[in-house]
C-alpha cells in the first residue's frame, strides 16, 4: 500500500502528516513527480532531516534519481536552514551534500567547501562535497579546492575521485602529472593511475598541445 499512501499524501494533509512522521523517504520514492509542489518538497526535507540527524549510517538509501524527485533549486535557503542539524547525521548530511551537487545550488557551495575540507567526514561525503563545489561553486571556491588537492590536504581517495573533473581548467597538465606521480599505484585496477592517465588523455577539454605533453611524459618516464 506504500504507493497508494504516497499518492494520497500529495493532496490529503492528514495522510501526508502521518507518512512524513513514519517514513518521509517514501515520498522520495513514490508519488507523482509533477504533483510535488515546492511546499510539499520542503515538508519532506523538514521531516527527513530530523529523523536522521545525530545518527550514524541508517541505510536510508535515497538514490540520485529519487533525490531528484524532491530536490529543487528554490530550496537552497531551506538547505542552509537545515544544514547544522543535518550535518550531525550520516544519512541527513549525505542527502544535502548530494542535493547541492545534483541540483546545482550556488548559494550553498560554501557549505560543500567546508565539508570537503573537514577531515572528520567519510571520504565519500567529502567526494560529494567536492563534486558540489565543481558543479555549483564560483571560481574562487573551485580554486580553493584545487589548491587543497595540490597541497595534498585531501586524502588520495578523494583526489582520485575529483582530479579528472579539474583538468585542465583548474589543474594544469604539469600539476596533474606531479599529482599522478605522487599517488599510490594500484596495478590492474579500473581506479588505478593507468586508467586515470588514459581518461585524462581522452578528454575533449585538452588542447592538442596539452595532449602531446600528457602523452610524452609517461613515454619519457619509461
Amino acid at each position: 500500500m506504500a504507493p497508494v499512501a504516497a499518492w494520497l499524501a500529495l493532496w490529503h494533509v492528514d495522510i501526508r502528516r502521518m507518512v512524513l512522521k513514519r517514513e518521509p523517504a517514501l515520498l522520495f520514492r513514490q508519488g507523482l513527480l509533477s504533483a510535488l509542489s515546492l511546499d510539499i518538497r520542503a515538508e519532506v526535507l523538514r521531516a527527513y532531516v530530523p529523523q536522521y540527524a545525530g545518527k550514524g549510517w541508517c541505510r536510508a538509501g535515497i538514490g540520485h534519481g529519487e533525490l531528484k524527485r524532491v530536490a529543487y533549486p528554490q530550496l537552497s535557503q531551506l538547505v542552509r536552514e537545515l544544514w547544522d542539524d543535518a550535518y550531525t547525521g550520516h544519512d541527513s548530511r549525505e542527502l544535502l551534500l548530494e542535493m547541492i551537487w545534483l541540483t546545482l545550488l550556488p548559494n550553498c557551495a560554501d557549505l560543500s567547501l567546508a565539508a570537503a575540507l573537514d577531515n572528520t567526514l567519510e571520504p565519500h561525503h567529502r567526494t560529494y562535497a567536492s563534486w558540489g563545489i565543481l558543479a555549483a561553486g564560483n571560481l574562487d571556491k573551485k580554486q580553493e579546492l584545487a589548491q587543497a588537492i595540490l597541497s595534498w590536504a585531501l586524502p588520495q581517495r578523494i583526489t582520485r575521485n575529483v582530479l579528472l573533473r579539474m583538468v585542465p581548467s583548474l589543474i594544469g597538465i604539469s600539476d596533474f602529472l606531479q599529482l599522478v606521480d605522487g599517488l599510490d599505484s594500484t596495478p590492474n585496477d579500473v581506479h588505478g593511475l593507468n586508467c586515470t592517465i588514459c581518461r585524462a588523455d581522452k578528454s575533449y577539454d585538452l588542447s592538442r598541445e596539452e595532449q602531446i605533453t600528457l602523452r610524452d611524459a609517461p613515454a619519457e618516464a619509461i
